[in-house]
């Protein structure tokens, strides 16, 4: 755990993904070239990604100050419950 904790802080642009969808939904025009130009080779911090955020979308504040790469986990619960789903479908026509 102190190993997983250590390599998700070491890597802050995981949250990019979680911007760039928000700025979609919120009609941005280049939401994924917006979080390149930002994290594209070169190290980039967790403040300085959340203060892009706040720039680009505002209103959010709160939303965007408690998002980490310890927080986000994108579609991974639906993700996860609907490959349950599927399996128990599976399993009951057995």
């Amino acid at each position: 755990p102190e190993r997983m904790a250590a390599e998700l802080d070491a890597h802050p642009e995981v949250v990019a993904e979680a911007i760039q969808t928000v700025l979609r939904a919120e009609g941005h025009p280049s939401p994924y070239e917006a979080m390149k130009a930002l994290t594209r080779g070169r190290h980039v911090t967790l403040e300085a990604l959340r203060a892009e955020a706040i720039r680009l979308c505002p209103g959010r504040e709160a939303e965007w100050r408690a998002l980490g790469p310890d927080t986000y986990v994108g579609l991974a619960p639906q993700l996860a419950d609907t490959a349950v789903q599927r399996a128990r479908a599976w399993l009951a026509e057995r």
